[in-house]
């Protein structure tokens, strides 16, 4: 994808809040994770219900959407995510212990990516996975979730996880399934970590 901005300071300069995009998070005390949605809106849709859904009444959540209609004249305003540093985003992340980001990929078939450097959350959100009978790959070249500046990397562990969900997996109609999966796996990551 190319972007047309490299950080929030030049999205914001060209941008209008409310009327372009909209920022919207919640913060739970005691929260072990940030679910942030850094895409949301017309960029990846469905990431923002995905992770919304997911944090529930348990984790911290956080949303970047946009709201550019898409069609012909449509700007992206998807920042890539080791430069996404929209202040009140990276406020909030650094106080949680892990962040899971929530993003969408362009593949036609039913697949989850998962990257970042926390190894073990990666496993644990696999199995979780492959039980709700979800195709899954730790290993994808183009979605490693590696970089330290990463958005998922930038909690106090600086070790996260990135979740890449493909197109049919995003429609409402499989959202509860992918939900229950990643929650089934962040759940066991924290029984695990104990």
């Amino acid at each position: 994808m190319n972007d047309k901005y490299s950080s929030f300071e030049e999205l914001a300069a060209f941008e209008e809040e409310g009327v372009h995009y909209q920022i919207r998070y919640k913060t739970r005390k005691g929260s072990a994770f940030a679910i942030v949605a850094p895409h949301g809106g017309t960029i990846e849709p469905g990431t923002s219900e995905i992770a919304r859904e997911l944090a529930d009444d348990s984790f911290t959540w956080y949303l970047f959407e946009s709201k550019r209609p898409y069609d012909d004249d449509y700007i992206s305003l998807h920042i890539t995510s080791h430069l996404f540093d929209e202040p009140q985003c990276i406020e909030l992340i650094k106080t949680h212990q892990w962040v899971v980001t929530i993003h969408g990929c362009h593949d036609d078939e039913e697949l989850v990516f998962l990257g970042g450097l926390e190894k073990r959350l990666i496993s644990s959100v696999g199995r979780a996975l492959d039980s709700f009978g979800i195709p899954n790959s730790e290993t994808c070249k183009r979605f490693p979730g590696t970089h330290r500046n990463n958005l998922c990397n930038k909690g106090k562990s600086r070790k996260g996880l990135q979740v890449e969900i493909s197109v049919p997996l995003r429609e409402a109609s499989s959202c509860d399934r992918v939900v229950g999966a990643l929650r089934t796996g962040l759940a066991n990551f924290l029984i695990e970590d104990r």
